[in-house]
């Protein structure tokens, strides 16, 4: 039989969180600082610019190739029609064969600042123009597209300090550096800042440069490792490419100043989450913060005054000596992990002692092409609640590494809601913590009865002797089928598909009434009946056995079907005469011998005259007070006397006898 299947609750089995979306490319990302003298205005500015950033989008650190992701941009001209700004998003796209950079501008006229960003591998969620001096700055608020965690979030300032030597001009730098850096404080201590720019630092004495050190949320690290610069690290110098004047304005002099920086804050410099890529920082091989040409072959000399066993080819030294008196500064920077968690169940239903596994995938799947360029994913992860035991997880994935799977089972020892929560914490920076909740819903087996007080699988009606042609209340009777309720709204509904199966018997005297009413499922705590009948219309004793075939209707693995078994019995005689208790139509001394054999018997009960359950001495005094009796009249035979009988008690045997016997 295949029974009908009842889904109680509708649950989803799988139910699952990703930590993030996933990136459309692999990136992590590379942060350039430019001062391009208020370029480009010419196309042979534009070809200059192309080559550079051609040549940064190639050149590999520690095993990073990639393109600019944000340009922080000093001297632009911001006016009319004039945009160096959105022209050199322009020059980008064209030379990536993207739509995606985007530029951000403050005010107008010449020497503004600007940012330029690649919207297909970081999100803008913000930008702010800056009162830092006597150039505005700007802020760019973004975060590395596919994460959600605000812990992944950076800002980018663009600063352009005071130049000069004087003491007035050193003051009004450390002036504008507290300025940028009270902007940057109140951004809160966990803040992800990076300070880019044309400083104009004099050297690492100077006040502007130690008023970024000093302490506050935003204190921040030089990337360079060093905290002095001068001939002994000719490969810092950002100014100037040249050592004669060119019709551009650019002042000449040689590689002998250290203008340009990119300075991060110590959060960016811990190695953890969001960081800038060197050795200090993330442990990599080589540090990504360089003066973009500079080998630290041309101190105090331009930048291509020779063009043997360089870094970069001679076209390349020669746009970045022509293009601007800066050197760009370029950094890489790595992502923070991005997690990756499933937790799925086998089942959300269940029967009472059914293994129910929880299952935990942990993944990083940070966007990146190798593993230096993202955090690893340091995690601890906790399922409590109603689970076998409390359960705690821990892994350290890399990029590169496999999937993690943790499993662990939920208490299933008892019907009812079993709910348990899957706690996960990270210690790498950006990762946020969360909970996932998982729910488990048990139930017991549905319990098929014939009895609502007790687990009744079988049952027997006798209909007792009955008349031939009798038709009134003793030719039917009532079985009833109850669904046991173990557990309040979690045991399963009982599932009851087909009629009742004949199996053995007089199936055409003892039966049903009409159609079979009881199909369906029946829900716990609930019963239903069906009327059996008994047909008179034929003498003879008769019996019939019925199975009827059910099961739990909730569809879940270990679903039980089991078998009940019903029997009914009857008698069907021409008359019903007291005493005659072999049915011949005359009490006789074949009725008393009847008697005789079972006497004491509560089973074989034809000699039950009285129809008190058992043959007694009563039933002698029936056979007795009847002998002679046909179904036509009396008689005045003599009554033999019984054999040595204890006669207990008085009955009277009434017309009908009725008897059901359940087990």
């Amino acid at each position: 039989m295949k029974l009908k299947k009842l889904r109680l609750f509708s649950l989803p089995v799988m139910m699952c969180l990703a930590g993030a979306l996933h990136a459309p490319a692999e990136a992590q990302l590379r942060i350039v600082t430019y001062n391009t003298l208020d370029k480009p205005v010419s196309l042979s500015d534009d070809s200059q610019f192309q080559t550079i950033f051609g040549a940064i989008a190639t050149e590999p650190v520690n095993g990073i190739v990639r393109p600019v992701d944000v340009l922080a941009l000093q001297e632009q001209t911001l006016s009319g029609s004039v945009n160096t700004a959105t022209d050199i998003a322009n020059l980008l796209n064209a030379l990536h064969n993207t739509t995606s950079y985007s530029a951000i501008t403050t005010g107008n006229g010449v020497d503004r600042l600007a940012i330029v960003y690649n919207s297909s591998t970081v999100d803008l969620l913000g930008s702010t123009s800056i009162g830092v001096g006597i150039r505005p700055g700007v802020r760019g608020h973004f975060r590395p597209v596919g994460y959600t965690d605000a812990g992944s979030d950076f800002y980018v300032y663009s600063a352009h300090l005071k130049a000069g030597s004087s003491s007035s001009d050193f003051t009004t730098r450390a002036s504008e550096v507290n300025n940028l850096r009270n902007n940057a404080d109140a951004l809160g201590a966990d803040a992800n800042v990076i300070f880019a720019g044309d400083f104009n630092l004099q050297s690492s004495f100077d006040d502007a440069y130690q008023n970024f050190f000093a302490s506050g949320n935003a204190q921040a690290v030089d990337p360079s490792g060093l905290s002095f610069w001068g001939s002994s690290t000719p490969e810092l110098m950002t100014q100037s490419t040249r050592t004669t004047t060119l019709s551009d304005g650019g002042v000449p002099g040689g590689l002998d100043d250290r203008f340009d920086f990119q300075l991060v804050s110590e959060e960016v410099a811990n190695g953890s989450g969001f960081a800038i890529i060197t050795p200090e920082s993330t442990g990599s091989a080589a540090t990504s913060y360089r003066a973009f040409g500079n080998d630290g072959t041309s101190y105090n000399q331009a930048i291509n005054a020779t063009t043997t066993g360089r870094s970069q080819p001679a076209s390349v030294l020669n746009a970045l000596h022509d293009f601007s008196d800066h050197l760009p500064v370029v950094a890489d920077y790595q992502l923070p992990a991005l997690l990756d968690l499933d937790v799925s169940i086998t089942a959300t239903d269940v029967f009472a002692g059914t293994g129910v596994a929880v299952l935990a995938n942990v993944d990083n799947v940070a966007p990146v092409a190798t593993d230096n360029a993202a955090d690893s994913l340091s995690y601890s992860m906790t399922a409590t609640g109603d689970v076998s035991s409390n359960t705690v997880f821990t892994g350290d994935l890399s990029v590169s590494d496999t999937p993690n799977s943790h499993a662990w089972l939920v208490d299933t020892s008892a019907a009812g809601q079993k709910d348990s929560t899957v706690s996960y914490t990270s210690a790498s920076d950006g990762v946020a913590d969360r909970d996932i909740d998982v729910t488990v819903n048990v139930f017991d087996h549905a319990t098929a009865s014939f009895a609502s007080d007790s687990v009744t699988k079988s049952l027997e009606i006798d209909f007792g002797t009955v008349e031939l042609g009798f038709s009134e209340g003793q030719t039917e009777d009532l079985v009833t089928l109850f669904n046991l309720e173990s557990t309040v709204d979690f045991t399963s509904a009982l599932a009851i598909d087909s009629d009742w199966m004949a199996v053995s018997g007089d199936t055409s005297t003892l039966g049903f009434l009409g159609t079979f009413p009881v199909e369906g499922d029946l829900d716990a705590g609930e019963s239903r009946f069906q009327v059996v009948t008994l047909d008179t219309t034929t003498a003879g004793t008769f019996s019939a056995t019925y199975e009827l075939e059910v099961g739990d209707a909730l569809e879940a693995a270990g679903a039980l079907t089991e078998t009940l078994t019903l029997t009914l019995l009857a008698e069907v005689v021409s008359s019903l005469l007291a005493g005659d208790y072999n049915g011949n139509g005359v009490v006789d001394a074949a009725d008393y011998t009847v008697w005789q054999d079972s006497f004491g018997s509560t089973v074989d009960l034809a000699a039950d005259g009285n129809g008190n359950g058992v043959v007694d001495a009563a039933d002698y005094t029936v056979w007795q007070d009847n002998f002679g009796s046909t179904s036509g009249g009396g008689s005045s035979v003599v009554i033999p006397e019984p054999g040595t009988v204890t006669l207990v008690g008085l009955g009277l045997l009434g017309l009908s006898r009725r008897g059901r016997r359940a087990g």
